[in-house]
């Protein structure tokens, strides 16, 4: 054990919940990410207690305990309306070990750290202290066991990295591309919540050029690797592999967002035609949302989410939009949806600065001026669906005097496109008259 020179902040009620482990006769402990980031001077996000109490000892002590994950040895302890998982020391025969057995099981040096604040004393069998402060990752003792306990470590050596801006040990970086095949047996959510993570940290091109080379990607996200070394055209100075990479790390740390710019040329291999020595990638954008969409299933990604992926990436070619129609806006914002419009203007921006043909300067000029385009026409137009209108569906029906089927959806569709190309009718008499006339073609015998 390592006495500090300082004590670390640990919250109080996470002191009273280790003295409360001691006043019973056990042992607690500060454990993993959080003593790093209090080593590291951040403030860790969660609370994890190391004890050589069981889950029926925890439960029997604190009154309010949710029995989350008891085959592992963890309980949720509620105090202080925060939860703190308390988990019972691992060893070889599952949970009979000590704070040193426990800890050797742990990923890397850097969370391989336990602290008693009651004691102010640092438990660090395998120097993680010392890793910290040189800003390696290195797995603890052996890098084949611990990817072997699970393989989703791989993606966590690469997020902490970037995270800390560290370097991976070489031992544990070779390692890394004989386990990158066992990915498929982690579950697909385990990985995409961590690539997620590391799409937010401040490199993420960086980072995955690093799954490229470690095989990694390879494996979870083949279709990205389809781009690699394919040239483009003169609009660009990147082939389609790095201009993806260029065009994430343009876009600020939003994971989501920087997940579909991860995918928003994903067709263009598909798409690639040389024509008179000109590579062309005609509806690259609309193969693009597609086999994202396909991607994005596999990855277990929300129906909300894949929809709005769909949207911004089959979208996000905005050419010439200086001398688009006021009505063209209007139908760009009801395709995409005005709650999405910003964030297409984001993966916009992102992309014509992945080009690397163009000067920041007239990219931001383009963008001020796009934005304003479109911040003009959502405050003067109001009608971004058929529930919009000035009418509804009753009246069609009245007027037309059918019952509810496809003829009413229809009409109001045919009255939307009206009012986007003529917002000033948008009241219930135009649509009601131009109703009229629609029925009259619809009852108007066909020779």
């Amino acid at each position: 054990m390592k006495e500090l020179i300082q004590k670390l902040p640990v919250p109080e009620f996470i002191v009273e919940l280790i003295d409360e482990l001691e006043i019973h006769g056990f042992a607690g402990y500060v454990v993993g990410g959080a003593v790093r980031d209090m080593l590291l001077g951040k403030e860790p996000e969660d609370w994890d207690i190391a004890t050589d109490a069981s889950p029926s000892d925890v439960m029997k002590i604190f009154p309010r305990v949710i029995p989350t994950g008891i085959k592992h040895g963890t309980v949720s302890v509620l105090t202080h309306n925060r939860i703190v998982e308390v988990t019972q020391f691992r060893g070889d025969n599952q949970h009979a070990g000590s704070i040193t057995d426990d800890l050797k099981h742990r990923d890397f040096t850097i969370n391989a750290l336990a602290y008693n604040p009651s004691r102010h004393q640092l438990v660090d069998p395998w120097n993680g202290l010392e890793d910290l402060e040189k800003g390696i990752i290195r797995a603890v003792e052996n890098p084949e066991e611990r990817f072997s306990e699970d393989p989703l470590r791989i993606l966590r050596a690469i997020r902490l990295a970037a995270s800390f801006k560290f370097r991976i040990e070489e031992k544990t970086l070779k390692t890394i591309p004989d386990f990158a095949l066992r990915l498929r047996n982690v579950s697909i959510e385990r990985i995409r919540d961590e690539f997620l993570k590391i799409l937010e940290t401040n490199d993420p091109s960086g980072s995955l050029e690093s799954c490229r080379k470690l095989k990694i990607l390879e494996v979870i996200l083949p279709e990205i690797l389809e781009g690699y070394g394919m040239r483009q055209n003169r609009y660009h100075v990147y082939d389609v592999y790095w201009h993806t990479l260029k065009t994430v790390d343009f876009i600020p740390q939003n994971s989501y967002l920087r997940w579909v710019g991860l995918l928003h040329d994903v067709g263009k291999p598909k798409t690639r035609q040389i024509i008179k020595g000109v590579c062309h990638f005609y509806g690259h954008a609309k193969v693009s949302a597609e086999i994202a969409t396909e991607i994005m299933q596999r990855w277990r990604f929300s129906n909300a989410e894949i929809d709005k992926a769909q949207k911004l990436i089959a979208n996000h070619m905005l050419h010439n939009f200086k001398s688009w129609k006021p009505s063209t806006f209007r139908r760009l914002i009801i395709r995409v949806g005005k709650e999405n419009i910003y964030d297409l203007l984001i993966l916009w921006k992102a992309d014509r600065l992945a080009h690397g043909t163009e000067t920041k300067k007239k990219i931001e000029e383009d963008f001020r001026t796009l934005k304003k385009k479109i911040s003009r026409t959502l405050e003067t137009f109001q009608v971004f669906s058929v529930k919009d209108l000035a009418i509804g569906g009753k009246e069609v029906m009245e007027i037309m005097g059918v019952p509810p089927g496809p003829i009413v959806g229809e009409v109001l569709h045919r009255l939307l496109e009206e009012v986007i190309q003529n917002p000033e009718k948008n009241n219930p008499k135009d649509l009601k008259a131009l109703v009229a006339k629609i029925k009259d073609i619809y009852e108007k015998p066909h020779s």
